[in-house]
């Protein structure tokens, strides 16, 4: 196992074994569809620091989200993609692969899931040497937001 490896299954470990879960909950019919990510530019300096950069977004790509797990971008490439619980995905086209939580706001006491919009995420090739931070915003979304939870 490589490093590179070892570093992302350290991260996802610690992910799961979080506590609490984020304050989201969106399921395959919020997700499938079209989506726009806009992508940061690429460092070869391993895992970007996406979550409080100020990006400057000099690509975009149109991703299509299909049954059951089917990703196509603007260009015809065949990918795949899957929901991570529920709270983000993972998509792997034309080399290149993107993982983001979805969005929530809270209102009130309340958490408000936004299935049509990403939290920054990583992006980076499929050797994980050239990473990079998108956002990815849904074309058409749902008029449907669930709430994730209610604050006692």
């Amino acid at each position: 196992m490589n490093n590179l490896n070892r570093i992302l299954a350290a991260i996802f470990a610690l992910i799961l074994s979080t506590e609490a879960d984020i304050p989201v909950s969106c399921y395959f019919e919020d997700v499938a569809g079209t989506w726009k990510f806009q992508e940061s530019g690429y460092s070869t300096k391993g895992p970007a620091t996406c979550e409080n950069a100020i990006m400057d977004f000099s690509r975009q790509n149109i991703i299509q989200l299909l049954y059951p797990n089917v990703a196509l971008d603007k260009f015809g490439n065949r990918g795949k993609w899957t929901l991570i619980y529920n709270q983000g995905f993972e998509v792997i086209v034309n080399n290149r692969k993107y993982f983001a939580f979805f969005k929530w706001i809270k209102r009130d006491n309340k958490f408000i899931s936004i299935c049509g919009k990403t939290l920054p995420g990583w992006q980076h090739d499929i050797l994980g040497r050239h990473w990079s931070c998108f956002v990815g915003t849904k074309l058409h979304p749902s008029i449907f937001q669930a709430t994730a939870a209610t604050l006692p």
